[in-house]
This record gives C-alpha cells, structure tokens and sequence, in this order.
C-alpha cells in the first residue's frame, strides 16, 4: 500500500512538473490548427462523434470550437497524464508536426517548470483577471446594462450579436464578453483597473467599487492560494486515497477510487422527495430565482458513510476526476471534533490541513477567501461532534460566522451531523434557507452488493458467500445498510468466511467496533451498554414498547459517551408546543441488545428481580421479546437455562419445531452454545413422532439444527428415535445440512424422509446419514439439484429397507439416471419409483435395460420427462418382465405417431392394473396399436388417453 502511495505522489509530482496546458496557451494553440483537421484531432482526444458535431453548434467560429473541444480536453485529463505530450501525439498523428515541435520545443524540460510557472502567475501585471475571477463578475452585472459595457470595452454591435447568438444564457453571454475582451488586453495593461473604469463610465459604481478594492495586493494572496492548493491536493493524496479495509488493523488499506460506493442521498420529503444520483447533483441544486444553493447540510445516522463520503469529495477535487469541483481553488476538509464555537476558519486550516513548515501566508490567504469564495468548498465533518456543547453567538469564530453567513458569502459549504443535532444545527443563530438537506440513508441493496464485490474484487467466491449469508438474514440485511457495519462483516469474513456463530456475538463485535472507532475502551463500553439497557428495558416492557426516551432518562456521562459512541441518537420533537429532545437507538435492536446484557449483569446480583422481569415477558407475549431473549442467553449457559425453563413453564405445549415460540426456544440454545442439553422435559417437549420444517429462514433453520445434533451427540438415539417422519421443505440448507445429517443417524425408528424443494451445496451428507436407518422405507429426493456422484450412488444403494424412492423434479439427465438405475437394482424391497419431471429425451437407451432388474417394482412413474418414441421402446422393452408392475405412467411425454413401435410389449404387462397416457398426443393410429395391446392385460381396470 505504502508503494501505491508513493507511485500516486509522483505522478502528482510529474503532473506538477509537466503542468497543465493553461487557457491562454490552449487559445493559442486553437489559432494554429486548420479548420480541416480539428475534427480529426479532437477524434484522436478522445470525443464521441456526437460531441465533436457539438461544439460548432455552441459556437460559430471555428477557433472558439477548436479553443473549447481543447479546454475540455485538458479538464478531462487525469492527474498522471502529461499534457502537452499527450497533444503532440495527436498532432503528429492529424499530420501537424510542426506544430506539436513547436510545443515541444517550448515545454521546459525540468521539474522547475512548476516553479518557473508559478512564479510567471506571480510575477504577471498586478490587476490580471483569470477566468474564475471574469466568471464570478459576470453574475453581478445587470443582464440589461451588460451592451453599454461591452460597447464601452470596444465592441461592436455585430460581435455583441455574435455573443447573444452563441450563449442562451445572459450570464455566460457576458462571461464570454468578458473573456474576449480580455484576450484583447497587450500585457502591461492592469485588466482590473482597465475594467473598473469602465464599469464607472458605465454607472456601476458599486461593482466598480469591489474590483478597486483589490489592488496590487492581489499577487501576494493569489500566490499563497497557489501554495495552499498544492499543500491540500498533497494532503489529500496522502491521507484520503485509502479507505481502512480492516478496522482493527490500520496498515491495510485500498484505493478509495477503488472501494467507494455511492450512497443514497435523498432530499426532499412527500411529493418532493428526490434520490441523487450522485453527490455531485447536490452542488446543482437552485432556488426558484435560478441561483445555486451554496449550502448543504447532510443528516445521518453513525457509520452511515458521511465521513467517507466527504473524502471521496477531497479525493476527486485533488485529481481533478469530477467537474463539478472544478470551479474549486481551494478545498477545506475539517473535523467539528477538533473545533469549538470560537474557532476561525484559517486557523483551523493550518491546524488540521498545512505542514508545519507551510509557506503559506496567513493573511494573504485570508484575503484570497474573503475576496474569492466562490472559489472556495468548505466540508465540515461531524458538526454534532463540535466540542462546544452551549452555542453563544457572540463568541461566534469565523467558521459558524460563516455558516450563519456573516462571512465569506458566497463560498460553497457541507456539514454533515447525525440526525439528533439537526435541529440545533439549522436555527436562526447558525443555518437558515436556502440550504438543501440531504439524508445520508448508507447502502441500498445493489450497493451492498457493489461494495462487497469491490471489497473481494480478487475473491469472488468470497463475495458471493457473503452476500448469500447476508441475504438469509433479515436481520444482517437491516445491518449492512450502515457502511461502517457492513465493512465490520466483510472484515470478519476475510479470515475465515464465517461470522462469530451468534447474532449475540455480532452485535458484541458491532458495539466493540463502534467504540473503537470513537475510542472509548471496551470496558467503558460495557458499562455504558449496561446502563443504557437498564433504561431500555423499560421502555421494552411498556405495553406499547417506548422506543423513545428523554435526555433526563439517562444519567449525563452515559448519554453523551452513548452519543459520541453512536448507540443512541436524539432528535428534537414537539409535543403541545413545547419541543423536547426524544432520544432513541440505533436501531431498535441495539436497545435490546442492552437491555439483554443489563438483565445478564441484573441475573448476577438480583437473582430474584431477573425472574421477575422474565416472568412478566413470559407472560405478554414473548416472540414479541426475540431479540432480548436472544441476546439474554448470548454466551450465558446459567441465564440460558432460566429463560429454557420459564417457556417450558409458561408455553409448553407451543414448544414444536413448527411454532414460533418453539422456534424462539431453540434460539436461545443456540445463543448461549450450551455445553449441556437442556432439561429432558423441554427436550421431550420439542421433539415428536413427526416434524415437519416448512419455509424456515436460514437462522431458525440453523438453531432447530443446532438442537438436534446437540441431542444426537450427547444422549445419541434416546430422544430422537422418537421420531418416525421428518419433511423438510423449501429451506435454505448449505449452513444446517451436516447437523441435520448428523442428526439423523440417531433418528433409528425413522420411516419416511422427505426433502423437497431445498438448496444445499452438498446432499451426499443426507444418504449417507440414512443407509443405516434399520425402518426407512420412503425417501423423497424432490425439487433439488444434486450431482450424483460415485459416493452418492454408493450411499443409495445401501437403503436396503426403502421401498419408495422419488427423485422427481430433480434435474437428473441421461446419465445420471443411469447411476439412479444402477444403484436401485440392489435394493430389495423397493415397489415404487418415481423420476417424473426430469428432462431424459433420447437416453433410455443408456438407462432402460437397468429397469428390467427392478423385480419388485410395482408402480414406475416416468411422467413428463420429454420421452420421445425411441425412449418408449426401450423403457417399455425393459418393463415387460418385470412381474410385480402394477402401475405405469408415462403421460405428458410427446410420443405422437410411435405407438407401432413399443405398443407391441404392452401385452406382456400382464400384472398391470393403471397405464396413464394422458396429453401424450396421441393420434388415432396410436390407439389402434395401443387398444391392440392392452385388451390382453387381465388385471388392467385404469387406461387413461385424454388430453
């Protein structure tokens, strides 16, 4: 990482080497193309065919084309990339050499070009006006006097038409006057004094008055604006080109280019409500008078991505990678932690921004903000952090003067604060309109996404199982909506693609996160969490659950580590007129997760007031306490088995593996990851003869698993040969499905066993648990794809006792029916065996002799598996011998106009009683060879033809 720092400083270093092509330079160099290559040229630069044809239709002459398609060009270039040779290729390559020596020829060949320039800037005729400069005076001349300037500046009415004709808006078509008549000026002319006097000869003495005011004075402070500029983009490039992709370990970092992920920023609310598409829309936002709004506050709750955000924006400006910042000089980034009421802006700059050694000039640079702030971006990061906690407006410093706009109107500002100090922060002392209010809302779905992927950009495996366990949860889901919390989760799964067992030890791991992000100790921490979830709790055992709370509840050193922590956040409400403060958690789940750990550290010292609380939650409704039971039993074996005994107490007959309460049960064993089973009475409670997990989502799946390989290997089959059927249906299996298997060793009186409709990356672990099940006699394989493998086919044949196999619907082709047919011929009681809705065209020639070793079959169900004619003749050559078949279905199988070839052996099934050939087309010639055959068969009573 510390190479990649180093290569991106000097190519930062050569940029400010080789320099930028300025304007005056591009305009010179527009004069020397011919009309009849600059399409080509411009071709070779990079544009589209759609803007090259652009250009001439935003100005007429083709200087100013080439002139503009140039200065598009140049702000398009990356930081590393040399410009001026950059251009001479394309030169070389229209055919101009000459002209790309000439450029050559002039570029100093030097690190010292940098210098040399600056010092050119430094040195120019006091009064020289830039265009940032002739841009800015443009908004403050009247759009109707605006002629009479430029008449008196020596134009003419045609080239004021020309103006007019080339610009829709007013502003520009004087910025364009401006800079004309600019280029005109020989250069020992003083173009602001040279403007002054005309603006007077024209009645705007006002402006003329401003411009006046910034005399020769103007070189000193345009130079230390120069030094800052390139002091900042240097401290940019070092401290934000790398966002922390551990956060507990600081030397390991990536590119933010890299790794940032947009955010939704949302502004508005009801009908107005708008979604950016970007941060940069938040600078192009307008009041209904058409003028820019210049201040924005962003609200969000912590780890929301504010801070990040911001240093995107440094991060673009430095590199001159997003336009809209361009218009920018100079870029502050500051942190409101580091700041008080008092603090003055320059100061605060050369505290957190400026080496030590700076050469910048305090004074100078000051003036350069105070007479050029629309050149200046001021980011404030985190103002609910500001070590002022009682605003004064008299003690006001220059920086919340100029939030309150007593200073520096005109610069462009964002501040960024939770949502508790929005209020406080957008009042008449500091923030008032215009100003736009966007919600840092952290990461929609496909961002989550984006950002993982980025995250493992080397390791998409590792992606994808994280975004699949994340999106089994509802509860990571809501989580890694924060971008803090999220980056907490693909940390932990760096190591070993696994998350800490529990959702207990996520949220430990989460609040150990928080404050080590906020550095408060774990042990304070703890503390804090504890006292907070004593208020918590109460709010939780309210009737309607009081999820929002006073200041006054807290005591003061615990709420305002909880609010530097991002625990808890507070927001101003009001309530008959009279606003309070409402404080809340973050998320709601947070104030259980305290409220557990506080009634954990209450079972210790107040034994008897713990089952107090437990009862009265018991007696409510207790899925509606989940979390809090959950995060109760976290890690804690003694509160465990309180909380295990009172639903057994309190809920015994809604302990089932289907009923949520019995689900909610089983969660709290698996929180507390017990050494020893639960008590037997709760154990009997849970299990019975049959048990049926329908739609479960991966955690209830994971704990009921949990549950029974804990029985399984501490009392073996003593409880779970209880168990007589066991269904699983459309559940996600990849995380449960060893503890099931395992589980299902000791399942010894188990007879039917059907999984339907489920994922699992493995099922070979299913067979394999069953061969030995000594009264296993259906197995349903249904729904499921699964690849039969040599182990698979092994595992299957050892189902002696099964006398029922469906696999239909489960993806099987040719050849793994052949490894189907293999393996059942060796079970000895098996009567029934379905495969329909498999796709098996044309392979029975490779599978349908096996059928025929099948004497105990009964009833053959190969029903919609897109059987075509040949596929008949052999299936129904190899059933013929079969004795015990009474049942065959081969419907919905196109086998129009075939019946001549394998209708034939149908009367050889002398045993059968059903033959299904329902919608299989068939014509009436098929059924002259059908009804030719089966009038033979003496126990048939069921023909089915319809379609």
């Amino acid at each position: 990482m510390a190479d990649e720092g180093e290569r991106q400083r000097r190519l930062k270093r050569q940029h400010e080497a080789t320099g930028p092509l300025d304007d005056d330079s591009l305009y010179s160099i527009s004069t020397q193309i011919h009309a009849g290559e600059w399409k080509g040229l411009a071709t070779r630069l990079g544009f589209s065919a759609a803007e090259v044809s652009h250009f001439p239709i935003d100005h007429s002459f083709t200087a100013e084309q080439i002139y503009q398609m140039l200065v598009t060009w140049r702000n398009r270039q990356p930081v590393h990339v040399n410009q001026t040779e950059a251009l001479c290729k394309a030169l070389k390559e229209v055919g101009n050499a000459q002209l790309a020596d000439n450029l050559t020829d002039n570029q100093p060949s030097t690190s010292k070009q940098a210098t040399t320039q600056r010092a050119l800037s430094c040195s120019q005729t006091p009064g020289e006006l830039d265009d940032s400069s002739l841009y800015d005076i443009a908004e403050q001349i009247d759009a109707n006097e605006w002629t009479r300037l430029a008449a008196k500046l020596g134009f003419n009415q045609a080239r004021i038409s020309h103006f007019k004709d080339n610009h829709s808006n007013v502003r520009d078509q004087i910025n364009g006057m401006l800079v004309a008549w600019r280029k005109k000026q020989p250069g020992d002319v003083n173009q602001r004094e040279a403007l002054c006097k005309a603006l007077r000869e024209v009645g705007d003495i006002n402006l003329a008055d401003k411009l006046s005011e910034y005399s020769a004075s103007d070189v000193q402070s345009l130079n230390a604006a120069n030094i800052c500029e390139d002091e900042l983009k240097s401290h940019y490039d070092e401290t934000g080109s790398f966002v922390e992709m551990n956060p507990w370990c600081d030397d390991l970092k990536k590119p933010i280019a890299d790794m940032f992920t947009k955010l939704q920023l949302i502004t508005g609310e009801g009908k107005t409500e708008c979604t950016f598409e970007s941060y940069e829309d938040m600078f192009l936002l307008k009041t209904r008078e058409g003028k820019l709004i210049p201040m924005a506050v962003l609200s969000g709750l912590a780890g929301r991505g504010k801070t990040t955000l911001f240093g995107k924006i440094t991060y673009d400006w430095a590199f001159g990678s997003c336009e809209v910042l361009q218009k920018y000089k100079l870029v502050f980034l500051l942190k409101m932690c580091d700041l008080k009421q008092e603090s003055d802006l320059i100061d605060a700059v050369f505290e957190q921004l400026l080496a030590e050694n700076t050469s910048v000039d305090r004074n100078a640079l000051g003036s350069y903000i105070k007479m050029n702030s629309g050149k200046v971006l001021i980011l404030l990061d985190g103002f609910d952090e500001l070590r002022t906690t009682i605003l004064n407006k008299s003690s006001f410093g220059s920086i919340l003067k100029i939030l309150n706009r007593r200073m520096c109107r005109g610069c462009t500002v964002l501040v960024s604060t939770r949502p508790s100090h929005l209020v406080r922060l957008t009042t008449k002392e500091l923030i008032q309109q215009p100003f736009t209010h966007v919600r840092v809302m952290g990461f929609s779905e496909e961002d989550i996404t984006e950002y993982v992927n980025k995250f493992y950009c080397d390791e998409p495996t590792k992606a994808e199982g994280l975004l699949t366990r994340i999106g089994s949860s509802d509860l990571l889901s809501v989580l890694a909506e924060s971008p803090m919390l999220l980056l907490m989760m693909c940390s932990l799964w760096s190591e070993d693609s696994e998350f800490p067992e529990t959702m207990s030890g996520l949220y430990h791991n989460a609040v150990d996160e928080v404050g080590k992000r906020k550095d408060v100790s774990e042990q304070e921490i703890k503390r804090v969490v504890i006292e907070l979830g004593k208020v918590g709790l109460q709010g939780l055992l309210f009737p309607d659950q009081v999820l929002s709370f006073k200041e006054s509840d807290f005591e003061p050193g615990v709420l305002s580590l909880a609010l530097k922590a991002g625990i808890l956040t507070t927001q101003r409400v009001v309530k008959g007129r009279v606003p309070h403060s409402s404080v809340q958690f973050i998320p709601k789940t947070f104030q259980e997760f305290c409220s557990a750990l506080y009634l954990q550290n209450l079972f210790e010292v107040d034994t008897q007031e713990f089952q107090k609380i437990l009862n009265k939650i018991m007696s409510k409704s207790p899925v509606d306490f989940e979390y809090l039971l959950r995060f109760c039993c976290g890690g804690n074996e003694a509160c465990t088995f309180e909380i295990l005994n009172v639903f057994l107490e309190k809920c015994k007959n809604r302990l089932s593996v289907e009923d949520r309460v019995g689900q909610l049960a089983l969660h709290c064993y698996f929180e507390s990851q017990c050494k020893y089973l639960p008590p037997e009475k709760f154990i009997q409670a849970v299990l019975c003869d049959s048990i049926e997990l329908d739609g479960l989502n991966v955690d209830t799946l994971l704990s009921v698993a949990y549950f029974l390989r804990r029985v399984a290997e501490v009392s073996g089959s003593i409880h779970l040969d209880k168990i007589k059927t066991l269904t699983i249906w459309s559940c996600e299996l990849t995380r449960s499905i060893k503890d099931i298997a395992f589980a299902m060793t000791a399942m010894t009186n188990l007879h039917d066993a059907k999984f339907i409709d489920n994922t699992a990356n493995e099922n070979t672990h299913v067979l394999k648990s069953l061969r030995h099940l000594p009264n296993l006699v259906s197995l349903s394989l249904c729904d499921i794809q699964f690849d039969v493998t040599t182990s698979w086919r092994m595992h299957l044949k050892e189902l002696k006792p099964l006398q029922e196999l469906d696999v239909s619907s489960s993806s099987l082709n040719g050849q793994d029916m052949v490894h189907v047919a293999e393996s059942i011929k060796y079970l000895p009681n098996l009567v029934s065996l379905d495969v329909s809705l498999n796709k098996l065209v044309g392979t029975a020639a490779s599978w349908g002799m096996y059928l025929k070793e099948l004497k105990p079959l009964q009833r053959l169900n190969l029903s919609y598996c897109s059987l075509n004619g040949k596929d008949m003749v052999h299936v129904a050559e190899s059933v013929k011998d079969l004795p015990n078949l009474v049942s065959l279905d081969v419907s919905l199988n196109q086998i129009v106009g075939t019946a001549a070839s394998w209708g034939m052996h149908l009367k050889e099934l002398k045993p059968l009683q059903r033959l299904n050939l329902r919608n299989c087309s068939l014509n009436g010639q098929d059924m002259v060879h059908v009804a030719e055959s089966v009038k033979d068969l003496p126990n048939l009573v069921s023909l089915d033809v319809s379609s």
